[in-house]
């Protein structure tokens, strides 16, 4: 396999679509808190994680602009500063 590292993607680590309807997560699974490593990590509690996964605001800790928002151990979304709150940008995942 030539993506070695959880941060680290390569074509070759790919699988054809039969493949992957097949077995669900194969040896070429990544996990999607690994796509952005740029990016910092927000870890949520509960009443975070319902607000953005609803669309809503939460307070801004020393985040600077952009940041992985996560909750349960896993990716959510991603929320951007925006004064002194983080607003989502996006949510992949709704809360559980």
């Amino acid at each position: 396999m030539a993506g070695n590292s959880p941060a680290q993607f390569d074509v070759r680590d790919a699988a054809p679509l039969a493949t992957i309807l097949a077995e669900g997560r194969g040896s070429w699974w990544r996990d999607p808190i690994d796509a952005l490593p740029h990016l910092p990590r927000r870890v949520l509690d509960r009443r975070e994680t319902d607000r953005i996964s609803h669309g809503g605001v939460i307070d801004a800790r020393d985040e600077s602009s952009l940041v992985r928002l996560l909750a349960d151990g896993a990716l959510i979304g991603v929320g951007r500063r925006d004064e002194q709150v983080l607003r989502p940008v996006i949510v992949v995942e709704a809360a559980r």
